[in-house]
């Protein structure tokens, strides 16, 4: 007989008699019988291991990110892109400060590519000085995109502003000057 046959049969028997004494005794069994096993798992440490990461690991950067909320149009989304819009129309609108100050507190309110266009941009040259005015979305076909009006000094400027998901900030991508000014 087999060494394997022999533990197969002593199981049996540790089985047939934990029965057989539970069939003759008024006693509840409240554990099962444990047997030796004949061979032994290895079972390794989990705790060992990196859990992987619960997001999305973007190939560019490395780093993980969580599920996005879905983008949607309701009072939060229009106010914030009112006040997106007010306020880079303001950081826009200063011909007389100096030009790397200009830029460098203009470009957190861009998206990278408006960033860059807008970076070789003389600020002297934009005749707005001011907002005189709410700005109001005059176009809002899409949740990640909106056209807003915005009035000046030197008349009412369109911005174009997108998001990338719903809990994204607003960000500029184009100024639209007032038909008449280049």
């Amino acid at each position: 007989m087999t060494r394997h046959a022999r533990s197969t049969a002593a199981l049996a028997l540790i089985a047939m008699l934990g029965l057989t004494a539970c069939a003759t005794d008024d006693r509840v069994e409240t554990t099962a019988p444990t047997a030796t096993p004949t061979s032994t798992m290895f079972v390794p440490d989990l705790d060992q291991f990196t859990p992987p990461p619960a997001g999305i690991i973007d190939d560019k950067t490395g780093q993980t990110t969580g599920p996005k909320a879905p983008a949607v149009w309701d009072e939060a989304s229009r106010a914030a892109v009112i006040a997106a819009a007010e306020t880079a129309m303001a950081a826009y609108a200063r011909p007389t400060v100096e030009a790397n100050t200009w830029i460098s507190e203009l470009t957190p309110l861009l998206t990278p590519k408006a960033a860059k266009d807008y970076n070789y941009s003389r600020n002297s040259n934009i005749p707005a000085t001011q907002v005189t005015g709410p700005g109001v979305i005059v176009n809002d076909d899409s949740v990640y995109l909106a056209h807003v009006e915005v009035p000046t000094d030197a008349g009412t400027w369109t911005l174009m502003l997108v998001r990338e998901y719903g809990d994204s900030p607003w960000l500029v991508e184009r100024f639209t000057p007032p038909e008449g000014i280049h």
